[in-house]
């Protein structure tokens, strides 16, 4: 190489350094600003909270009194839901006798802690039958049924159904 051409690249090895240098600073500059909007805001903020006093006492006393009052609300809703579960199941099982339904056996199948469970009847019916009460179901939303089991017994379209209904 002649003394040239090592002073083009000398200077285009410099050209590169200062642009890359240039967007580096840059960068830190862009991060800095960030980081200046970033304090003030956290200052703004530790300010307006500065100011709220809430006494101790005061603090426990209003949790223990929303505790109290979620709780009583739980026991009322799964009270007048274990209630009505005997109601729900006499009421679907009823529906379900009207629409052709023969049923063979109603229990309690029990639910995990803090559910209340689900109602399993055992029945045979129509498939028309069967499906009018689905039907009824959906559009009332008052049965939840989140477990349909169906076996065709062979003869026409008499269906066994097991049916779990929950409120």
């Amino acid at each position: 190489m002649k003394g040239r051409e090592i002073l083009l690249l000398r200077v285009l090895l410099a050209a590169s350094v200062a642009s890359g240098a240039a967007v580096v600073a840059g960068s830190f500059a862009g991060r800095a600003a960030e980081t200046r909007a970033r304090i003030a805001d956290y200052r703004s903020r530790i300010d307006r909270l500065s100011g709220v006093r809430l006494d101790e006492r005061e603090a426990r006393s209003r949790l223990e009194a929303a505790t109290r009052l979620v709780a009583e609300a739980e026991g009322r809703r799964t009270a007048s839901a274990a209630q009505s579960i005997p109601a729900l199941g006499e009421e679907a099982m009823a529906t379900l006798v009207a629409r052709g339904a023969a049923v063979g056996k109603y229990l309690l199948a029990v639910g995990t802690p803090g559910s209340l469970g689900l109602l399993e009847i055992h029945l045979k019916c129509g498939a028309a039958g069967l499906l009018s009460f689905l039907e009824r179901a959906s559009e009332e939303g008052k049965w939840s049924i989140p477990y349909l089991s169906l076996a065709s017994t062979g003869s026409g379209d008499e269906l066994e159904v097991v049916l779990k209904i929950g409120p």
